[in-house]
């Protein structure tokens, strides 16, 4: 058939243009089911915004500290260049194969239905235009737009990517939340600090107990108990129940006090208390004992200290220390000068002693025998007294009488002199 032949009829087009027509067709109505998903992806924001806003809000002020934009108008750069990129897929699409035209070629279109295809499409492109008039708007007042490189995936990943990006805002915000609270925690709220009603009565007790031992430092103070002194080792649950910055000040304060932590004094204290009730160093408890009444002991009860000399060197040193200071605030001295202060004033006692006892015994010895010449004396007044009275003297017997009177009278203080001299070499003698 000759090409006269094969021009088309009256209403009819040719088969190159039914194949354009009918692209042009597809593509308006892409575009359409474009605008539906658009509307249903919009719908679906909505539902979403009210839970957004805070978080959308706050983002917002921290892109605009940042210098940046807002996320709107961000996603309206965005949904702009996304119109450009499917204008340009559409630009792309009208590149047909001779294939594609083949197959059209059994299609069959009238005038009308081509015309108003050509019109949705032309309507098409008059509203991209307006949105590229207002991006250039937008751009006039100082809002920075990059130009980015069009993507060769398809517009519905793009769609899909921008589902995703309120998920990846949300967890970023998330984990900037997480990383404040968790440098909160570490900077702000410290366990460490927190101080309740029983544990500031711990902290007292303790507190109270190193002012007590520290005052023992003090000469003129009077020096704690040994139970008094192992009261701490009851108190471990007080220093248990502080937090580690009142542990710190607790050591810190018994290391003023009493010149040694917390810890380096309970440590002490148990080694001194196993000390103590070690059965071979009986002699401590003698000893304290009488240090701790020193003040009230005659002389003959303090010499009972030089006995004890060998069974203070036989102690442990702890045991030592701790009788050096009961020695030095008892006796202001340390134990070993206290034995041997003691000791020169018993050998000087007792040499002060054995004078007075020589002294008292040489007259004890006169006395004796002043009465021992009286008692003879008296015995021959009388003999005398019998001879008068036999040969009637009176005078004579008169006189004998006198004088045997003034005699016993001798003899009675003789012996009241010899009973008190008595005395006193037998309380020498104990």
């Amino acid at each position: 058939m000759d090409k006269k032949n094969q021009q088309p009829k009256k209403g009819e087009i040719d088969d190159f243009a039914k194949a354009l027509l009918n692209k042009k067709t597809d593509m308006a109505i892409y575009a359409d089911e474009q605008k539906k998903e658009d509307a249903d992806e919009d719908q679906s924001v909505i539902d979403r915004k009210e839970a957004e806003q805070t978080l959308s809000s706050a983002l917002d002020l921290l892109r605009k500290e940042r210098g940046q934009s807002t996320i709107a108008e961000e996603e309206k750069r965005f949904y702009y260049s996304q119109l450009e990129e499917n204008d340009g897929w559409e630009e792309e699409d009208d590149d047909f194969t001779t294939s594609s035209i083949e197959d059209l070629k059994t299609q069959s279109f009238d005038v009308e239905s081509v015309a108003k295809a050509l019109s949705d499409y032309d309507q098409n492109q008059e509203v991209k235009a307006k949105l590229k008039v207002d991006l250039n708007k937008s751009n006039a007042k100082g809002i920075a737009h990059k130009e980015e490189e069009k993507p060769k995936k398809k517009s519905r990943s793009k769609r899909k990517s921008r589902k995703l990006l309120p998920w990846i805002i949300l967890v970023i915000v998330l984990g900037l939340g997480c990383l404040g609270g968790y440098a909160y925690k570490v900077y702000v709220w410290n366990p460490a600090h927190i101080v309740t009603e029983d544990m500031e009565k711990a902290y007292d007790r303790l507190v109270a107990y190193a002012d007590e031992y520290g005052s023992d430092l003090d000469s003129s103070a009077t020096l704690m108990s040994d139970s008094e002194r192992l009261e701490l080792l009851n108190m471990k649950e007080d220093y248990e129940m502080l937090n580690e910055t009142q542990k710190s000040a607790i050591n810190e304060y018994f290391q003023e006090q009493t010149k040694m932590t917390y810890l380096e004094l309970v440590d002490e204290l148990e080694t001194f208390q196993e000390q103590v009730s070690d059965p071979e160093n009986e002699s401590y408890k003698t000893i304290s004992d009488l240090l701790s009444k020193w003040s009230s002991l005659t002389a003959s009860q303090q010499y009972q200290i030089i006995d004890l000399e060998s069974g203070y060197q036989d102690l442990p040193k702890v045991l030592q220390d701790r009788i050096d200071e009961l020695a030095s605030s008892n006796a202001n001295t340390t134990f070993e000068k206290l034995v041997s202060q003691l000791r020169e004033s018993r050998d000087a006692s007792a040499q002060q002693q054995q004078q007075q006892l020589s002294s008292l015994q040489s007259q004890l010895s006169s006395l004796q025998s002043q009465l021992a010449t009286n008692q003879q004396y008296a015995s021959t007044l009388e003999t005398e007294l019998q001879t008068a009275q036999a040969s009637g003297d009176s005078e004579t017997i008169a006189d004998l009488n006198t004088a045997i009177a003034s005699n016993n009278d001798t003899i009675s203080n003789l012996e009241k002199q010899i009973e008190t001299i008595q005395a006193q070499i037998d309380q020498l003698n104990q």
